[in-house]
């Protein structure tokens, strides 16, 4: 039987990493496609291969992602600086309904 030009008997699938890493597939896939926010502003991106429709990630890969989220982890904390979660857009759009809310709540005299 002949085999792929790139072989991805070595390499993981989503499904395969979220189950070793106990997270959701697609976690796998945001930190694939958006990456993971930094503290310094900048984007860690997971390293894959796509061979059609799916998508591969190498174990050595994987662990070199982890290895510098850790490390950007620990520069964070050795740092002093107070760990502030990323607020997103989503959060963002959240909080200003919210603030939009009560304004006209208490226009309102509710």
């Amino acid at each position: 039987m002949p085999r792929s030009i790139i072989d991805t008997d070595d390499k993981l699938t989503d499904r395969d990493t979220s189950r070793r890493l106990g997270v959701h597939k697609a976690t796998i896939c945001r930190w694939r496609v958006k990456g993971v926010p930094l503290a310094d502003g900048s984007r860690l991106r997971l390293p894959y291969t796509r061979v059609g429709k799916k998508a591969y990630v190498h174990p050595d890969d994987l662990r070199d992602f982890l290895d510098q989220l850790t490390m950007a982890d620990e520069r964070r904390h050795s740092d002093g600086g107070t760990v502030q979660p990323a607020r997103t857009a989503r959060v963002s759009r959240r909080s200003s309904r919210a603030e939009e809310a009560e304004r006209e709540a208490q226009r309102l005299g509710i």
